[in-house]
């Protein structure tokens, strides 16, 4: 059986973790790297997906989505746990078709996808995935560095923004889900805070 893991970010290794951004109601104790049987299924699982997608889009390009695949029968069977297991762990796991492996994993291999929609929707300030389409783009380029060069700061700001970034709590979902909802002055206080002296 073939999983996927899907990533606005390129990933070189996995390591089992608790995911910083969790649906409510979803384990906070349990490290995991987490899998599903389709990508639209995995694409609906990330949280602010939408917003993401609209927030790249809003700078005039389409979103890049890296597709990781995992050949399950290459793994003992106790390091992975299928949807339905997890369900009891995460609310819409039966919907999204959730599994958990609990061992390190390196070098998947990986195609990148350009994601583009003819049209969103918005319902309660967030923009859902319903027109989402996806098409395989080998020579699709890197969404962190697309995205900084479109943000209307200057370089050095942009070199801080980088900078976070590469901490790991800091992810560049984040970024994009923090400039769809025009919070990026946010990016000043917590510079400020964290590295300023």
């Amino acid at each position: 059986m073939h999983l996927y893991h899907v990533s606005f970010e390129e990933i070189e290794t996995f390591t089992p973790r608790i995911p910083t951004w969790r649906c409510e109601g979803e384990d906070h104790t349990i490290g995991r790297i987490c899998f599903s049987d389709e990508i639209s299924r995995c694409l609906a699982s990330i949280p602010e997906a939408g917003n993401i997608m609209h927030a790249m889009r809003s700078m005039g390009y389409d979103p890049t989505l890296y597709v990781y695949t995992l050949d399950t029968s290459l793994l003992p069977e106790e390091a992975i746990w299928d949807y339905r297991k997890v369900s009891e762990y995460v609310p819409d796991a039966m919907g999204t078709h959730e599994y958990w492996v609990f061992v390190p994993l390196k070098h998947l291999p990986r195609e990148s996808y350009s994601v583009y929609s003819e049209k969103y929707t918005c319902l309660d300030g967030k923009y859902n995935l319903e027109y989402a389409k996806y098409k395989k783009n080998p020579d699709a380029e890197n969404n962190v560095d697309r995205f900084l060069s479109g943000l209307q700061v200057d370089d050095k700001f942009r070199e801080k923004i980088r900078k976070l970034m590469a901490i790991e709590k800091y992810c560049f979902p984040k970024f994009a889900a923090w400039y769809t909802m025009g919070e990026l002055d946010f990016l000043f206080e917590e510079w400020e805070r964290r590295y300023d002296t």
